[in-house]
């Protein structure tokens, strides 16, 4: 009796835990950059700072494979999942790469970090549903709660930042372009065009960022479940944010994200009704705002991230961006095995010849070849389908409608830009969509569940 209440209690210890970790990276996360950057310069030592969630991850991933050891019924049922059959064999691959091709340990381990944590966070948030279900419940409604709070928080942030505050401001808390992350962001460089980033990384962090947020206040509104009079200031503040951003990577993801909540919403009929009669009149803004750019310096600066003096319109970071996917569509194509995880993306500003190909995809591609990246997109095609499939039913819970919607909005901005491998939005989305779709798939059943919920 003595024994079965001591495994009682650890399991209860060892759970908690791993929801503690859950909770405390998905809290913090949109201000992980603003925080590692202050405390890192004033305290020290930086990395360590930058590091600790990925410290935490590790810690919680060997804890949940001893309990998964502990309890084989918990185990099994996660197992028998095809889409964890998929994250496991996607992470085997990178460390069989890693070994093999034994490049140097800094971008190796930074490869390893970028590709893989935010997978770790999403089974173990997963775990944390099956051993309890109950606390697991009220753990995803303070997340998404804490989400919206933190959206707000941010918005109004980039909104000061951007209007009120000088441009090199955030010089105050460490930040510096050469050594930390850059004090202000400006469009083509030009002086007093400033983009907005808050307390994330950059502005394209900041865009994608306030994609799930938006879906979800989306849904809430429509549901009735927050009042208006909170509800449209806070949709506004974020739109205000979004466009003060100047990512239109995160532009076109929003309207993707805006447009998915519509058809579940709506529905079929009624979205493909609404669509004739009104995506005349939306082609014609679109024509309209696209001449008007050029001919309004500020809106073609907004819009085409170009200037008068340029010699065309995708001139600077637009053409970069094309000849970054080309390049490193191709080099992908010359090596389909891959280079070896570090050797593309962000994380290859650690190796001698960093390799940026603007392209989530290509990037797994250049590192974990062919194979990696048909794996991840197996990954992404089940996720997709288990969240259609509960975000089709009626009465849909409204975080699993906006982490569906948001889904595809970051599918369109990590096929412009590195997106899953920007640790806030990563984290965020891939904590969040464990707890939800596992909460919502009924078919797991109530009987391994510890019966005392964490308080």
């Amino acid at each position: 009796m003595v024994m079965k209440h001591i495994y009682a209690s650890l399991s209860r210890l060892v759970v908690g835990f791993m929801g503690l970790t859950v909770v405390v990276i998905i809290t913090l996360m949109p201000y992980h950059a603003f925080l590692s950057t202050w405390l890192g310069t004033q305290i020290g030592p930086l990395l360590l700072w930058k590091l600790w969630k990925e410290a935490l991850l590790l810690l919680a991933v060997v804890v949940a494979a001893g309990f998964g050891v502990a309890r084989p019924s918990l185990a099994k049922q996660l197992l028998k999942s095809p889409l964890t059959l998929l994250i496991l064999a996607f992470t085997a691959l990178h460390f069989l790469l890693a070994l093999l091709y034994r490049q140097p340990v800094e971008p190796t381990l930074a490869g390893l970090m970028t590709n893989l944590r935010f997978l770790a966070l999403f089974l173990i948030a997963q775990l944390v549903v099956l051993a309890m279900p109950a606390a697991a419940e009220r753990l995803k409604h303070f997340l998404a709660l804490g989400l919206l709070v933190s959206a707000a928080i941010v918005s109004v942030l980039a909104i000061i930042q951007t209007v009120f505050l000088p441009a090199n401001f955030l010089e105050t808390f460490g930040y510096n372009k050469d050594i930390t992350i850059a004090p202000y962001t400006l469009l083509d460089e030009q002086e007093g065009a400033l983009r907005a980033f808050a307390t994330l990384r950059g502005p394209n962090a900041l865009g994608q960022f306030l994609l799930l947020p938006l879906g979800l206040i989306v849904a809430l509104l429509w549901r009735r479940i927050i009042k208006l009079k909170v509800g449209i200031p806070l949709l506004g503040l974020m739109l205000a944010a979004l466009v003060l951003s100047g990512s239109r990577s995160a532009w076109a993801g929003a309207f993707i994200t805006f447009a998915v909540v519509g058809l579940i919403l709506l529905g079929r009929s009624r979205f493909a009704k609404m669509t004739r009669s009104y995506g005349l009149v939306a082609l014609a803004f679109a024509v309209t705002l696209l001449i008007a750019a050029l001919e309004y310096p500020p809106l073609r600066l907004a819009v085409f991230h170009s200037s008068p003096g340029d010699p065309t319109l995708i001139e600077g970071s637009t053409e970069q961006h094309l000849q970054a996917t080309a390049s490193g569509a191709q080099d992908a194509l010359l090596h389909p095995l891959g280079r070896g995880p570090g050797q593309a993306g962000p994380a290859s500003f650690y190796s001698a010849e960093p390799r940026i190909a603007e392209n989530y995809y290509v990037q797994l591609a250049q590192e974990v070849g062919l194979i990696g990246l048909g794996l991840f997109i197996g990954i992404l095609v089940l996720v997709g389908r288990k969240l259609w499939q509960q975000a089709v039913k009626a009465n849909a819970p409204p975080l699993t409608i906006a982490l569906l919607a948001s889904f595809w909005g970051m599918a369109v901005i990590n096929m412009l830009l590195h997106g899953w491998a920007d640790d806030p939005s990563a984290l965020i989305w891939w904590g969040l969509a464990g707890l939800a779709l596992t909460l919502d798939n009924k078919s797991y059943g109530s009987t391994n569940k510890i019966t005392t919920t964490v308080t």
